[in-house]
């Protein structure tokens, strides 16, 4: 695995690691979930985000302000269709930027409307 130390405000923050060879990630330590959340939405594709915390207040905190229509407490592994929301994916409402009905999402069968999960994990065996 690669890991990327980053400091507060490095443009490199903004890159989405393909993972076909090697793990990698981007790291950055923060004084506080406010300073997370505001990198995370200058910085991020705004599709998924996930705080490791046990403070609740802190969760429902990051949830109202994170721009992400998939905000979980663990692993992020489960955002697609097929596991979160048992049908097949047709894409992502926010590919590339297009933002097609406002925010980032997953597109499926069913339905043209994207919506807001929160997930929380209480299995730390779950595996994706």
């Amino acid at each position: 695995p690669a890991i990327h130390h980053l400091q507060p405000d490095d443009p490199q923050l903004a890159t989405e690691w393909e993972w076909d060879d090697v793990p990698e990630v981007s790291v950055m330590i923060v004084d506080d979930v406010a300073h997370a959340v505001e990198q995370c939405n200058r910085f991020s594709p705004h599709f998924v985000a996930s705080l490791v915390s046990q403070d609740s207040a802190e969760h429902d905190r990051f949830y109202r302000s994170v721009d992400a229509p998939f905000v979980g407490d663990g692993f992020t592994r489960w955002v697609d269709g097929q596991f979160a929301l048992l049908q097949p994916e047709l894409g992502l409402s926010n590919w590339q930027g297009g933002r097609l009905f406002g925010r980032g999402g997953v597109l499926s069968g069913d339905s043209v409307y994207t919506v807001r999960l929160r997930a929380t994990v209480d299995d730390a065996d779950l595996h994706r």
